[in-house]
């Protein structure tokens, strides 16, 4: 700066009128609030200068397009940078709100289920179990061990009569009579409880079973049919692998076919399945759960506890009852293991072991927990489930005591509870059991399509059958319909790496940004901003107030730079006097004025 040394002009051109008698005052100043703020102001600018966010860069751009007057300037200013300001925070807020509703759909949606494939090979698909349930409870012929035993100890014919047609209500409760309570004591003191009694009982599968088919070929009706239990009672099952060794009723009958794996076929129709002949026997019913004569015929899974909730049929005699089943798979991919069970709904197999069955499906799983509240309101277990009640030193078996219990509690018996504050439901009591079961995350379902023709001409002879006369006897075939079935596949909604990269798009589609533009955004904010403040701290720090004759300049305390932090007008002795006396002094940095 050069300095012109006519006093007069000078004196003329400054804007400021000195007292030439007014000494020198100097104040040192460090306000922390204010090198702060500015520290932050700086790093923003920067960063909006040299950022690759698109847009960010106007709102900082040049301050006065050259050419224009000075409010145009000012006004021009402004409405580009309103502008660009709108166009960068409206895109932040959808960037925003498009990365929540992602979000949203990752927690909630964990897993979605979709069609894998249409034709998917039946031969990959176990054959169903199938499980014949005799509606007659009590077979003739096998009552005579007891009515002997109750006669002899002074029950009447008729008495015994009734007792037997009461012992229906062991699986279906109803009303029982108490002096029917008193016989049933009789048979306790010999022995007897209520699984033995119905075991000696029931139909034989023996008896029932005339002729078994499987694959086209006669097979003996022993070998691939065994006694099992069931919602039902007890029942002759086909395919049945459900159930724990230990759980089993005959454990010394034969293995299906030889092997105790479960049975596929690799094709489909009337001679790639199971047909089999049946004896209702219906003169020698005793006690029934239903008002008609006939055989429920229940298609399941074959590591699954068969219940009335699985797919059922009825066959009464002198029928043909065809049953083609139409399977379908679910599959889970290895990454669903991955999310956590409350999200996914679901479990795999070795994440949720049950007491009675081998594999976990969610059949089984509701009747081990049936079984749990069946104990836990009665004090007493069914005969026909299998003993696995967690209360095992709590409870007995169910006998005609119980079955006021069980009429009582059986609507809760059959629901289940709902969650807390369901609609329409008062969830504050128990209207089911409380099972925390999910479904198997993968599993095979069978849906059937029943076709019923009844025999309307007796003394029928078929040829197949050994000409056996089938007038009152029942036929029953089950195969698979289709050689192929539909395949269901559960995976990720999204997985971690979809999850990033919807986040990178959304990112890049609203603002331009990618992972770079995350790196700049940490520097700047992080390492820039510290540096920042400690450079405003320091000119802070360095910086004093001069008042001389009413005018005050913030400079720094080294004196050569004086010149440069006063205004261009001011009067060279001013400038002169201030020198020196910054020369002269040495400046504490601390809030006081020293009078010079």
């Amino acid at each position: 700066m050069k300095v012109t040394p006519h006093k007069t002009a000078l004196r003329r051109k400054s804007r400021f009128r000195i007292n030439w008698d007014a000494p020198v005052k100097l104040c040192v100043r460090i306000d922390e609030r204010n090198f702060i703020l500015k520290g932050v102001a700086d790093t923003c600018e920067m960063f909006c200068k040299e950022t690759t966010l698109h847009g960010v860069r106007y709102i900082v751009g040049k301050k006065n397009p050259d050419g224009y007057n000075r409010k145009l300037k000012q006004l021009t200013t402004l409405i580009s940078r309103l502008v660009w300001m709108t166009a960068c925070v409206s895109g932040a807020i959808f960037a925003v709100a498009m990365m929540s509703l992602v979000w949203d759909r990752f927690q909630t949606t964990p897993t979605v289920t979709t069609v894998e494939t249409t034709s998917h090979p039946v031969w990959d698909v176990p054959f169903p179990s199938v499980t014949l349930c005799n509606i007659n409870k009590v077979y003739r012929p096998n009552t005579l061990n007891i009515t002997r035993i109750l006669m002899e100890n002074g029950i009447e014919i008729d008495t015994v009569q009734e007792f037997l047609e009461n012992l229906s209500n062991l699986i279906s409760p109803e009303n029982v009579d108490s002096i029917y309570i008193k016989t049933y004591s009789i048979l306790e003191k010999f022995g007897y409880n209520t699984e033995r009694l119905m075991i000696e009982l029931v139909q034989p599968c023996e008896s029932m079973l005339k002729l078994c088919f499987w694959l086209g070929n006669e097979v003996p009706c022993h070998s691939i049919f065994k006694l099992s239990k069931s919602s039902e009672g007890l029942c002759c099952s086909f395919n049945y692998r459900a159930l724990k060794s230990f759980l089993e009723i005959d454990t010394e009958s034969n293995d299906t076919m030889g092997t105790s794996e479960v049975l596929h076929v690799s094709g489909s129709g009337r001679n790639v399945g199971l047909h089999i002949v049946v004896d209702i026997e219906p003169e020698d019913s005793v006690a029934m759960t239903r008002n008609y004569y006939g055989i429920e015929v229940m298609v399941h899974d074959a590591e699954e506890f068969p219940q009335s909730s699985v797919t059922t049929a009825v066959a009464q005699p002198g029928q043909e009852v065809v049953i083609a089943v139409k399977p379908s798979v679910v599959s889970s991919r290895p990454s669903v293991r991955g999310v956590a069970v409350h999200k996914r709904n679901c479990y795999f197999n070795d994440e949720y072991k049950l007491r009675a069955t081998k594999k976990y499906t969610l059949n089984s799983c509701i009747a081990e927990c049936r079984v749990d509240t069946i104990v836990k309101k009665c004090k007493c277990l069914p005969f026909f489930f299998p003993d696995i009640s967690t209360f095992a030193n709590e409870y007995r078996q169910c006998d005609l005591h119980d079955v006021d219990c069980l009429r009582n509690y059986r609507s809760i018996f059959e629901s289940l509870q709902p969650p807390l504050n369901t609609p329409g439901f008062n969830t504050t009591i128990d209207i089911g059991i409380d099972c925390p079961c999910l479904p198997s995350c993968s599993e095979q379902n069978y849906q059937i399509s029943v076709t019923t023709a009844s025999r309307t001409h007796t003394g029928i002879k078929e040829p197949l059958y050994g000409n056996a006369d089938l007038t009152n006897l029942t036929s029953i075939l089950v195969y698979f319909k289709e050689l192929t079935c539909i395949e269901y596949r559960r995976d990720l909604y999204m997985s971690w790496d979809g999850l990033l990269a919807s986040f990178g798009g959304i990112f890049g589609l609203c603002l331009g940004g990618s992972v770079l533009s995350l790196v700049e955004m940490l520097y700047y904010f992080t390492i820039k901003l510290c540096i920042n403040v400690i450079s405003c701290k320091r000119k802070a720090d360095s910086a004093a107030r001069v008042t001389l004759g009413g005018n005050q300049w913030a400079i720094p305390i080294q004196p050569r730079k004086v010149v440069h932090h006063l205004p261009e007008d001011t009067h060279y002795r001013a400038r002169r006097q201030i020198v020196c006396e910054l020369a002269r002094k040495s400046v504490e940095k601390c809030c006081k004025c020293i009078e010079a």
